[in-house]
């Protein structure tokens, strides 16, 4: 790694870390931007983009670095990778963007986009339950992820507003994929001089590689998510923020965890089913309560923000 080589000085680590910040802090404007302009260009809602476009790159570092496990023989790390980055997405990214910027949650994602990331989550921890993780499993959680896509497609036509497709915007579709495609090439690119810099520093000051690999690598492949979210947010796009979170669960058990199955038979330990796909459905259910302490507002707020943190934090102390 380039981190390894430049561990001697802390000034290119410095950089790496500051040139990282800034990727990923252009990229994310970047992504929100062009996923807003998409929102309006093809008529869909933002829930919608954040949950397909957003999602599939953001969810990009998980998938790659599970299919990169399961052909290293460590089909086991690669299925925890893709449920702790669930748990991460909706305690770690989803808490702390609650903590900075409370955040009101539409009915829309409370009454359709919740439970259908709940039921998915169900549905793969039957699966595996009952079929373990091979390509029978596999092969029906992608048609599960299809057919969940094309009704939300659907849905999310009907339910726009009145006028929004025909609303008129400067820029173009151009423009706005020109802005996605920058903005996740930007993520990525961020991300990775980030984790550089961080795994530099970490050597440097004596931490073991099996450490950076459990913190920096692992913190590094959520943070696309985590940057997005805050910038969404902060730009008072609540759904755009929260599409791309849930849409980004959904990549990750159905789309990725399918096809790591169809891909190579995978053995599911214990921990995995009497621990970490409980925790995955226990987290999305939590979102519910925490909501309803702001009756009638339904606010994520700072304390239902610092219980998801508080939640990740248990999931990672137990796992």
């Amino acid at each position: 790694m380039l981190a390894e080589i430049t561990a001697h000085s802390l000034l290119p680590l410095i950089f790496l870390l500051l040139g990282g910040g800034v990727l990923l802090w252009a990229g994310a404007e970047f992504l929100v931007k062009g996923g807003i302009g998409l929102a309006q260009s093809l008529g869909f809602s933002p829930i919608l983009i954040g949950s397909t476009v957003l999602a599939f790159g953001t969810s990009a570092p998980e998938g790659f670095v599970s299919v990169m496990a399961l052909f290293e023989g460590r089909g086991g790390v690669a299925v925890g990778n893709i449920l702790g980055s669930n748990v991460c997405n909706l305690g770690l990214v989803l808490g702390a963007t609650a903590l900075l910027r409370p955040m009101k949650i539409s009915r829309v994602i409370l009454m359709r986009e919740l439970p259908i990331v709940f039921l998915a989550t169900l549905f793969f921890w039957g699966l595996i339950a009952q079929l373990g993780l091979g390509r029978v499993t596999g092969g029906l959680s992608l048609l599960a992820f299809a057919g969940i896509y094309l009704y939300l497609v659907r849905v999310s036509r009907i339910a726009l507003p009145p006028g929004l497709e025909k609303q008129e915007r400067e820029g173009s579709l151009g423009w706005d994929l020109f802005f996605v495609i920058g903005g996740l090439a930007a993520l990525a690119g961020g991300g990775h001089l980030f984790v550089e810099g961080a795994g530099g520093m970490a050597l440097r000051f004596g931490m073991s590689e099996e450490m950076i690999g459990a913190t920096v690598i692992a913190f590094g492949t959520s943070l696309p998510e985590l940057v997005t979210s805050l910038v969404a947010a902060f730009r008072g796009e609540i759904d755009l923020s929260l599409g791309n979170l849930l849409g980004s669960n959904l990549f990750n058990l159905l789309l990725v965890g399918g096809f790591l199955g169809v891909l190579r038979p995978i053995s599911v330990g214990d921990q995995v089913l009497a621990f970490q796909l409980p925790m995955v459905a226990a987290i999305t259910l939590l979102i519910y309560p925490l909501c309803l302490l702001t009756l009638p507002r339904m606010v994520l707020g700072r304390i239902g923000g610092g219980a998801l943190v508080l939640f990740y934090l248990v999931f990672l102390w137990f796992a």
